[in-house]
């Protein structure tokens, strides 16, 4: 165990809730964790675009017409069944505003987290002081936060994995199985933290115990048997697209791809700090039950890296369950530093501090990202401006064909036919694309065979693409276009069948 010689005070958070001169100390972990989730709640809702797929299905199923993205058509076209469910559970009850409700439930989910975090520093013997700079680093950290009010579900799955190494620290196997379970309902990558939970058991020539795997499969097994009943498959229909999609060339440089969404602060103090700090190899060998804790950062950065091989895109919101791992290393590596080199430790963490705080209130998630008002400043924005131009015009058997379907699809209601084959099972007859008609991977000649009633096309390649084609300035004409201006140049072209 890591401790702090020097420290007069108790060592751990823990230790000094439980003593009754340190009742400043105990509200340590309420005020963080309260912290924590004010944080983004003073923000709001930010949702991105892909948050409202997911917003689509939980209303769909909420109101009776089915897990769907479209009337009728069993697809699964969203990675995180579990949030989607719990999306809709809460809409059946009367909580409409989704953005706002997923904003609510990640708050709580962040500030449990630093809860389950405080917890963690206790096995690794770290001062109240120390837990409360990893506390106020998560609190504010731009990644983070970010995601938290963006909609997706990142804060949710980071709970249960943050949960389920937690358990397997303090010898809970069934607990740490179940909630790996559980996780994976929320994204796949919970399957990562299952293996770690296995190859700790094996490194310390131990069989899994029969309960942890039994606990892990119990989430797991009734999802399962609804996907193949329902959708014929529990593998996401996007998941299947975009492997065809994104088909490429191998780039040894998309082993740096995870690097480039990192919370900078983190990632520079993870990188200089843990090397230092012997502290971790001594903390693992006397404690085994902390390997999933230490090794899942490193082994989903790897896992992306090695998936970034194929040219497909790594969206920021995966690499969320990083930034507590990565915080726990860094805190760490800081209290080694300062232990030999005081207080240099106690600086860097200040400054670290500092710059989560500068990064969320003026240069993170506080500008301005949502897409329901006009006077928003990211392609959000300008998906809404269009949602509104469509609204008014749309029947109810028009089809509507989008690249990003998110607020577009949210926001009308309409039928959708995704061109990227997320959603839409006409498209999958096009996939894999031919090679020259790869652009951002959509078909052209699907929007020729299938005729929908309006296509809404980001102003690049995507328009440049289909104004070649001889068919497309016959049948459609431009009715309207939106500027995003973020970027500074147009952004989004609405075309109309005309025949």
């Amino acid at each position: 165990m890591l401790t702090d010689d020097r420290s007069a005070r108790p060592s751990t958070v823990a230790s000094a809730a439980v003593s009754g001169s340190t009742l400043p100390y105990a509200a340590v972990p309420l005020l963080l964790a309260s912290l924590t989730a004010g944080v983004r709640l003073s923000i709001g809702p930010l949702p991105v675009d892909d948050a409202f797929i997911t917003f689509r299905y939980a209303r769909n199923i909420a109101t009776g017409v089915g897990f769907v993205y479209n009337a009728g058509e069993h697809v699964l076209g969203t990675t995180t069944p579990l949030w989607t469910l719990l999306l809709a559970g809460l809409y059946w009850m009367g909580l409409h505003d989704l953005p706002s409700v997923a904003v609510v439930v990640s708050a709580l989910s962040d500030g449990a987290i630093v809860l389950l975090l405080l917890r963690l520093t206790n096995h690794l013997g770290l001062s109240w002081r120390w837990a409360t700079v990893l506390g106020l680093l998560f609190a504010f950290s731009p990644l983070s936060t970010i995601y938290a009010t963006g909609g997706m579900e990142s804060s949710l799955f980071t709970l249960f994995i943050v949960a389920s190494a937690i358990a397997d620290a303090e010898d809970r196997p069934f607990w740490a199985g179940f909630l790996a379970g559980v996780a994976t309902l929320v994204r796949p990558e919970g399957l990562l933290m299952a293996a770690l939970l296995v190859v700790r058991r094996l490194l310390t020539r131990q069989l899994p115990p029969a309960r942890e795997a039994m606990a892990f499969a119990l989430p797991i097994i009734p999802w399962l048997a609804f996907a193949f009943w329902w959708f014929g498959s529990p593998v996401p229909q996007s998941v299947v697209a975009k492997a065809n999609l994104y088909s490429g060339p191998y780039s040894p440089m998309s082993l740096l791809a995870p690097l480039a969404w990192l919370d900078r602060p983190a990632l520079l103090a993870f990188a200089v700090c843990v090397p230092l700090s012997p502290g971790i190899g001594r903390v693992l060998r006397g404690h085994m039950g902390l390997l999933p804790a230490m090794a899942f950062a490193p082994s989903l950065m790897l896992a992306y890296a090695v998936a970034g091989f194929r040219p497909v895109p790594l969206f920021p919101w995966y690499l969320v369950p990083l930034v507590p791992f990565c915080l726990v290393g860094t805190v760490v590596g800081l209290r080694a530093l300062d232990h030999h080199w005081h207080p240099l430790g106690a600086v860097i963490g200040v400054l670290l501090i500092g710059t989560s705080v500068t990064g969320v209130t003026l240069g993170g998630p506080m500008v301005p990202r949502l897409g329901t008002t006009p006077d928003s400043r990211t392609h959000e924005a300008a998906s809404a401006e269009a949602a509104r131009f469509l609204e008014p015009r749309l029947k109810p058997q028009s089809v509507v064909a989008v690249t990003d379907l998110g607020v577009i699809g949210y926001l009308t209601n309409a039928r959708i036919l995704d061109m990227l084959g997320l959603v839409s099972p006409a498209t999958m007859r096009y996939l894999p694309l031919p090679k020259g008609d790869l652009t951002y991977g959509f078909p052209s000649e699907l929007i020729r065979d299938e005729q929908p009633d309006y296509v809404v096309i980001q102003a690049d390649s995507h328009a440049s693409t289909l104004e070649s084609k001889s068919w497309f300035p016959r049948d459609y004409r431009l009715v309207a276009s939106y500027d995003d201006p973020t970027l500074g140049h147009l952004y989004l072209l609405i075309y109309e069948r005309t025949r």
